[in-house]
């Protein structure tokens, strides 16, 4: 079972040009740009079973070929480390017995189920990719363009991914932190069956309670960890909740959120590597600048780099 590790990336229509022209790329070995059509077809029950389970299952064509896939799809913070099953298939539907053996075999087990399967949304776009490489490690970069769309409605589709290929995580994080250096990126939280899925069924983003998190210092990293990843998991849901009608509530959560992650990665100390110091030193920023101005912190570029500074702490090798 391949495991798809990538981070996901807002960009702006109007910036897709200033992304062709980075000079990021020098500091990459990085080929040159190809481009393809990909249109794939999501499979689901008509009570949406797969979706329930957390995986997406998708066929694809790429060129004169067709891919099955199937992986997990568990939203997250803007990483995405998800189990995936990939395999070629001869023709525009489902091949349930390349499933045998794998971590998604119910479904070729489970007839009732399988039986109930129909197409429920599709995404067309056009991909520019390119290929990163730096030491060993290799890292492909995908520009998106297009839509994801039901035979009742659409939305449209922009967005930079960063997948690592091989080589190491760390590698694909400075890409990111790199990237987001020379354009103004916001880190996508929600994947491209989460977008099909919100058009089949109305989403409305809520309010997210953050409960009390203290870690009095770093000597119980792990424990420092999980804290952190809960509440940076609830302050990116209170972000997206701030367009609702519970957005006094998101905001509150924000404040909150923002305190205690500053609070979990511990006081002053010159114990403290100079990488945690640095975050520490950011969430105090980010505290302030949301007491200023609120919405405008996400928009900030060093706002995003704190995000992906600190998905890197959390999910080191």
């Amino acid at each position: 079972m391949a495991k798809e590790v990538e981070i996901k990336f807002e960009l702006e229509p109007a910036q897709k040009e200033r992304l062709r022209a980075l000079s990021f790329f020098g500091r990459w070995s990085a080929s040159q740009p190809s481009r393809k059509r990909l249109v794939s077809v999501y499979y689901d029950t008509s009570d949406l079973a797969l979706r329930s389970r957390g995986v997406g299952f998708r066929v694809r064509s790429v060129g004169e070929r067709w891919v099955q896939t199937l992986k997990t799809d568990r939203g997250g913070s803007g990483f995405f480390k998800r189990e995936e099953h990939e395999t070629p298939v001869e023709g525009n539907r489902p091949d349930f017995e390349a499933l045998r053996g794998s971590a998604f075999a119910f479904l070729r087990d489970d007839a009732s189920l399988r039986d109930r399967l129909r197409p429920v949304f599709t995404t067309d776009f056009e991909r520019e990719k390119w290929l990163l490489t730096r030491g060993g490690t290799r890292v492909e970069m995908a520009l998106d363009e297009g839509s994801v769309y039901t035979e009742q409605a659409a939305t449209p589709l922009f967005e930079v991914e960063l997948e690592l290929v091989s080589g190491e995580q760390g590698l694909l994080f400075l890409a990111a932190l790199e990237l987001a250096e020379s354009l103004p990126l916001r880190l996508e939280t929600i994947s491209k069956a989460a977008r099909g899925y919100r058009l089949i069924e109305p989403h409305r983003d809520e309010p997210v309670s953050v409960g009390e998190e203290r870690v009095a210092d770093l000597d119980n990293e792990p424990g420092a960890r999980a804290s952190l990843n809960r509440l940076l998991h609830g302050l990116r849901a209170n972000e997206a909740a701030l367009a609702g009608s519970g957005a006094a509530q998101a905001a509150v959560n924000i404040r909150r959120a923002l305190a205690q992650m500053r609070a979990c990665l511990g006081g002053p100390s010159e114990t403290a590597s100079p990488a945690i110091a640095v975050l520490r030193d950011d969430y105090a920023w980010a505290e302030e600048a949301w007491q200023r101005d609120g919405k405008a912190l996400f928009q900030a570029p060093r706002y995003t780099s704190l995000l992906l500074r600190t998905l890197s702490w959390l999910h080191e090798d």
